[in-house]
């Protein structure tokens, strides 16, 4: 049982060195070019100088779907956040159009024509589905990531998180 006990303490403090290095470390840059339905380019860096949280969604996706509204309410309580979708799926410019005609989402929807999320070219690397959300900081680095439906309170951890 000591020992057992002796080799938890151990590795609970060899975790936690290490993730304090990693936390001095700083946090990756995301460089991204991302396309509207309408054509239309733009790059990740033009968000910068405010918090942004990427929401990384497919339109056919119910629970992409579903995240529409908790992410209104985020914005209506953080004013100082932004917030981009960001289609991934086959054929996203015709599904963007139709999606943004049947919903009112208050925030941009682009497309990654590029394909670079899904082909692991960005700090991100591999995407393990939708929906994520990704949280930046002002400069545009990687403060924080979640897959899968996120609760209001996450939602909210993630916008602190891209505010510090």
């Amino acid at each position: 049982m000591r020992a057992w006990w002796i080799s938890a303490a151990l590795w609970w403090g060899l975790s936690a060195c290490a993730g304090s290095q990693a936390g001095q470390q700083r946090a990756p840059l995301l460089d991204l070019s991302l396309t509207r339905a309408d054509g239309a380019r733009a790059e990740l860096s033009a968000w910068r100088g405010r918090p942004l949280l990427l929401f990384l969604f497919a339109t056919y996706d119910e629970a992409s779907q579903l995240e529409f509204v908790p992410l209104q309410q985020l914005l209506e309580r953080e004013r100082q956040l932004q917030v981009v979708g960001v289609a991934l799926q086959p054929e996203a410019a015709t599904f963007l159009k139709l999606f943004q005609r049947a919903l009112s989402v208050p925030f941009e929807l682009y497309y990654d024509a590029d394909n670079q999320l899904l082909h692991k070219q960005t700090a991100l690397g591999a995407l393990r589905g939708v929906p994520a959300f990704v949280a930046l900081d002002a400069e545009g680095r990687i403060r924080g990531v979640h897959y899968g439906v996120a609760t209001h309170e996450q939602l909210r951890a993630l916008a602190a998180s891209a505010r510090d």
